[in-house]
């Protein structure tokens, strides 16, 4: 009896053994897919982004890719309605996925679904009422050829559309595979640049460029919400039943901490160009733009890193010791560092030639001193990547609101 019994705890400590491993294989091949797909992603929209900018630079001119910058910015505020409930889901999310608790991602999935439509609904109306401002808002006017807005309610539209698929989007992502939301931007992003590109060659006509947008935003949701209810056809998003009480609390905490974290990162990153217009004007913001296309384009690839281990670090969290969780942050954040000083000085050397070279026209040049500001700025913020990553998946928001 003595040796069955051993027997039997042998048995089940090697079962425990295994479904470790395999817990950990799977999120390295989840890691390993994601990573080349974000990869190929990434290439394929800096490669498209800089052919596509080329075409405007030549076709266009600075103030309409001034007038893409302004645009962004001011909707990045309006995105701010969000308050970072999007992070806070997807933190719920990981354990009942991983514990295939199903009914309470349904609960969750749904609770999601009807905040981001109340969301979308507010960036909708509180856009409508700046209209009458943008004019305060722009120095020395803008093309003549064009209502400025009109295309501003096209970028309103297509802002307002991308939080259809909010909520899918999520559930693909918590359950370990971007690399499938990858497939389906790489497929919109290759069909839309390639669209903008031959009509502003053929036609030089800015309202074809913009137009496409939002037209392509509803075919990636429409994907993105088909592949979800393929994935898990028997979760849904409309039940009824409302969150428990401690879920609503931790919600609660965690929505509260990130937002004051959303409010510092739209103060940060989404007012520079409405100052630079409403200061300087249209060509300003376009030449600053360029500066902002590569470095945008470095903190995609830093962000391509984070986003390809985001989901399976989240589950490491929320299964594996303490002590083995700090030991892998310790190294990430490491070799997260490197990188991310390492660009700022290749930056701070190639930025001028790189531009004179790209445009052949010295009015697109920066001063050296704002060059200088730029590159600070980009270390700063990319240096507290990994940190900010761990911060989020461990739910630790409130720690440093």
């Amino acid at each position: 009896m003595g040796m069955e019994r051993l027997a039997n705890k042998l048995q089940i400590f090697s079962l425990k053994n295994y479904k470790k491993e395999d817990n950990k294989m799977s999120r390295l091949d989840n890691v390993v897919k994601n990573s080349k797909y974000n990869f190929l992603k990434f290439l394929l929209q800096i490669v498209l982004q800089f052919v596509l900018r080329t075409v405007l630079i030549y076709k266009l001119g600075q103030e309409y890719l001034g007038i893409n910058g302004l645009f962004s910015n001011i909707l990045g505020i309006l995105n701010l309605a969000e308050l970072g409930i999007g992070g806070a889901i997807s933190f719920c999310l990981y354990t009942p996925l991983a514990e295939k608790n199903y009914s309470k991602v349904e609960i969750l999935l749904s609770f999601y679904k009807k905040v981001y439509f109340y969301i979308s609904l507010t960036i909708l109306v509180a856009g409508f009422a700046l209209i009458p401002f943008l004019d305060l808002l722009i120095e020395g006017g803008y093309p003549n050829d064009i209502n400025i807005y009109i295309v501003y309610i096209v970028f309103l539209i297509n802002t307002v559309i991308s939080y259809f698929s909010a909520h899918k989007r999520t559930l693909i992502f918590a359950n370990q595979r971007n690399d499938v939301e990858s497939k389906i931007s790489i497929i919109c992003l290759f069909g839309l640049t390639i669209m903008q590109i031959i009509l502003v060659l053929l036609l030089e006509n800015y309202y074809a460029y913009i137009l496409l947008k939002p037209l392509f935003t509803l075919v990636e949701c429409a994907l993105i919400i088909n592949a979800a209810n393929r994935m898990f056809p028997n979760i849904k998003d409309n039940v009824k039943c409302s969150l428990d009480l401690e879920t609503k609390k931790e919600l609660k905490n965690k929505i509260a901490a990130m937002s004051f974290h959303q409010i510092g990162a739209v103060l940060v990153l989404s007012t520079d160009n409405i100052i630079i217009s409403s200061l300087l004007g249209l060509k300003e913001v376009g030449a600053y733009s360029n500066y902002l296309l590569i470095t945008t384009s470095l903190i995609s690839i830093l962000s391509l890193l984070i986003n390809s281990v985001q989901a399976s670090i989240g589950n490491m969290i929320a299964s594996m010791p303490k002590e083995y969780v700090e030991k892998k942050y310790n190294t990430i954040n490491f070799a997260f560092l490197w990188l991310v000083g390492w660009f700022a000085i290749c930056m701070i050397c190639l930025f001028q030639p790189f531009i004179l070279l790209w445009t052949k026209d010295a009015s697109y040049l920066l001063p050296f001193s704002a060059v200088i500001c730029i590159c600070i700025s980009f270390y700063l913020k990319e240096s507290l990547g990994i940190s900010c990553m761990m911060k989020n998946l461990a739910g630790l928001m409130w720690y440093d609101r």
